[in-house]
Order: C-alpha cells, then sequence, then structure tokens
C-alpha cells in the first residue's frame, strides 16, 4: 500500500488534465483547471479525514482511488460519445432519457 500511495494523487492529476482536455479546452487552461481541481481535493481530503480522525494511509489511497476511477471512468465516457460526435451534454444515445443523460 505504501509504494502506491505516493503515485496515486499524480495519476489522478494526470487523469484531471485529461478529463478537462476532453472538454475541449487548452492545454494550458486545462492545466489550470486540474490544478485547481486537484489542490481542492487536496483540500478536502485532508480537512475531513482529519475531522473524522482517520488520516492516515488506508483511508488517503482509498479516497485517491476513488477519485483515480471517478475520473477514468469519466474519461472513458466522454471519449466515446466524442467519437460518436456528440458532446455528453448534447448527446442523447437511442433509448436514453433526459434522466439518464443528467447522470452522465
Amino acid at each position: 500500500m505504501r509504494t502506491i500511495l505516493p503515485a496515486l494523487p499524480v495519476v489522478a492529476f494526470l487523469l484531471l488534465l485529461l478529463v478537462a482536455r476532453l472538454r475541449g479546452n487548452g492545454w494550458r487552461a486545462s492545466l489550470l483547471h486540474a490544478a485547481v481541481i486537484w489542490g481542492v481535493l487536496v483540500a478536502l481530503f485532508t480537512e475531513a479525514l482529519g475531522a473524522l480522525r482517520m488520516l492516515a494511509a488506508p483511508a488517503l489511497a482509498t479516497a485517491w482511488l476513488a477519485t483515480v476511477v471517478f475520473c477514468a471512468l469519466y474519461s472513458v465516457r466522454t471519449r466515446n460519445l466524442f467519437q460518436r460526435g456528440r458532446s455528453w451534454r448534447e448527446g442523447r444515445g437511442p433509448g436514453w432519457s433526459k434522466f439518464s443523460c443528467h447522470l452522465m
């Protein structure tokens, strides 16, 4: 666990950069968006886990791993919609309800 923990925030930052880039931002804007969101996540995880007295390696690994999984799934989902020629906001596929588009 201790060997992967330092890599998780870095992977999360790179995936946040990918998500920002997939949303159509330029490289500089994507880097800025990823840095701001990553900084907010650092503060949020630190404050929330500190308040719960759970600021330890397993809880931090779980928080960053959840972030990595969410960003990876989001980027795969967004990339698939862009490959079909639709953006994630306007792209309702066949049989998708309005509610399922909002969940996306």
